[in-house]
C-alpha cells in the first residue's frame, strides 16, 4: 500500500471499488454460487467416502481401518479419544459407512452430471 497517494488517486481507488461492488452484486447469482458449489463438494466428499467405505472392512488381504482404529485408538499416545468418545465415534462411522453403502447401491446420486473440478478435498493442519 502506497501511504503517500494523492487525494485524488485514492478517492479514484474508492470509487472504483463501489463501482466494482456494484456491478458484483447487480450481476452476481449467488443462489447458482451455491449450488454450484454444493454439487461440487459432494462429488468430492462422495468420491473421498466411497475410498474410505472401500478400506474401511479390509484393504486387500489385510484388515481395514475398521480394525486399525479399534486396535490402535485405546492405545494412542496422540489424539486421544476417551471410551465413551471412541465408543460414540465407532457408532457414527458405521453409521456413515452405511450411508456410504445406499449411496453406492443407488449409483452414487451426488455425482449425477456433477460438474468434475480438478481439485482435491483434503484436511491441511493449521501452522
Amino acid at each position: 500500500m502506497n501511504l503517500k497517494m494523492q487525494p485524488k488517486t485514492i478517492t479514484g481507488l474508492a470509487n472504483r471499488g463501489h463501482e466494482a461492488a456494484t456491478l458484483l452484486l447487480e450481476t452476481f447469482d449467488f443462489d447458482q454460487h451455491r449450488w454450484n458449489r454444493y454439487r461440487v463438494a459432494m462429488n468430492l466428499l462422495d468420491g473421498a467416502l466411497t475410498t474410505m467405505h472401500e478400506r474401511y472392512a479390509t484393504m486387500g488381504d489385510e484388515p481395514g481401518y475398521e480394525k486399525f482404529i479399534n486396535d490402535f485408538g485405546p492405545k494412542t499416545e496422540n489424539f486421544k479419544m476417551s471410551g465413551p468418545a471412541r465408543a460414540k465415534d465407532a457408532q457414527a462411522t458405521n453409521q456413515l459407512m452405511e450411508t456410504v453403502e445406499a449411496w453406492v447401491a443407488e449409483g452414487h446420486p451426488a455425482t449425477v452430471d456433477a460438474p468434475r473440478l480438478r481439485s482435491s478435498l483434503r484436511a491441511v493442519p493449521l501452522q
